[in-house]
């Protein structure tokens, strides 16, 4: 009774295997159909047992649900809550009008940003000053690209044991090679944008194949939290900061979209 019943039976086909391999078309058809015919009589036998179990279980969560709707109402405004009755109910009779239940996203998706971001850099540098692989937005994407890659590769490393296959560990071997080559890329293009981070990066002896992900890559984000460690802070007023917050701000708006 929950739209899945072809689905349930599968598994039950599977002892009919053997038997029906060496077994024609014709004749393997009408075993199959006897053992799903079987199976559907069985289940119009138990319609009525569990239709009467499940009425069983509503009656009794009837007035618990009813309960909690009740003070959940009371906690919302009434104008809201006769605004949002009166959508419902409009909604109801006529499905092309806006779904009350679907959330309207009033956020720009990081793709969006990014655009936005290249076309003002485009109207703030000249066309052989602005390089689109260095520039302030391009340089923030590669950075976020490497968390996301460090995260998944913390993932993988952590699934690895002892009795991991040798395809396994070539892939995590693999990533690590990729992602040990965009630090590279990333840390010389950070030191154009961020010339205060050259000390860090000489000073950190974290970096090693075996570690790679968790070494960290002092985006600004981060370098407000230890100003201590490091020879100048950043400049707000550079653009990188902004460029970054809308960026992290995009991202996070992107990650909640996925999980509703």
């Amino acid at each position: 009774m929950d739209g899945e019943g072809i689905e349930h039976d599968w598994s039950s086909v599977n002892a009919a295997a053997q038997s029906t391999k060496e077994m024609g078309e014709g004749s393997w058809h009408n075993m199959l159909d006897d053992i799903w015919g079987d199976t559907n009589y069985w289940k119009i036998l138990a319609i009525g047992p569990l239709l009467r179990k499940k009425l069983r279980e509503a009656v009794l969560q009837v007035q618990t649900r009813s309960e909690q709707h009740e003070t959940f109402c009371k906690l919302i405004p009434s104008n809201s809550k006769e605004e949002w009755t009166i959508m419902i109910q409009e909604w109801e009779e006529d499905k092309s009008k806006p779904d009350p239940y679907v959330v309207e996203t009033i956020f720009k998706s990081q793709v969006a940003i990014t655009l936005e971001l290249i076309a003002a850099e485009c109207d703030s540098y000249s066309a052989s000053e602005l390089d689109v692989e260095t520039s302030p937005s391009a340089f923030i994407n590669m950075g976020l690209d490497i968390e996301d890659a460090q995260c998944r590769l913390c993932v993988e490393t952590s699934k690895l044991k002892s009795s991991s296959t040798d395809t396994q560990r070539a892939n995590v071997e693999h990533h690590q090679l990729a992602l040990q080559r965009c630090l590279a890329t990333f840390h010389g293009i950070q030191k154009l944008h961020m010339p205060e981070t050259i000390s860090l990066l000489l000073s950190d002896t974290r970096v090693d194949q075996n570690t790679l992900e968790t070494i960290p890559l002092y985006m600004l984000n981060k370098l407000h939290l230890m100003p201590n460690e490091i020879p100048l802070n950043p400049h707000p007023d550079s653009g990188l900061f902004h460029v970054e917050a809308k960026l992290r701000f995009a991202q996070a708006t992107d990650a909640l979209a996925e999980l509703h």
